[in-house]
């Protein structure tokens, strides 16, 4: 039996929330959503995840804070290391906000509005 990959959307449109964890699901993802960047810490230290589905523009701890965070405390606690897969999402940060998100760590960056298929090249790229 095939290992369940594990995903965490953390975005604070619910839209969004749930047009990509409809996308995974469907695909046979578990999926955990969580509306602000501040619950993240909490998530990584409780399950371990294959991707990391995240928003930069939120209230409360953006996506580059949460992003800068994850990548520092790889060798920490969390179970989910430096290795994870993470896709940021933006529909206000711009081309600049998403080239800086990469710099610091996100293995790819999506403007909304995004197509799932679009969603679908980046996971499987």
């Amino acid at each position: 039996m095939a290992v369940q990959r594990r995903a965490l959307i953390v975005d604070d449109e619910p839209s969004i929330r749930f047009v990509v964890s409809k996308a995974l699901e469907e695909r046979g993802w578990a999926v955990r959503k969580l509306d602000d960047g501040v619950y993240v810490e909490d998530a990584l230290e409780h399950d371990a995840f294959d991707l990391v589905v995240l928003d930069l523009m939120m209230p409360g701890m953006n996506g580059f804070e949460v992003l800068r965070k994850m990548r520092a405390l790889a060798n920490g606690n969390w179970k989910t290391r430096a290795s994870v897969r993470v896709i940021a999402l933006s529909g206000k940060a711009g081309d600049e906000g998403l080239g800086f998100a990469q710099r610091i760590g996100a293995d790819a960056v999506l403007s909304k509005p995004f197509e799932v298929e679009e969603l679908w090249r980046v996971i499987e790229g």
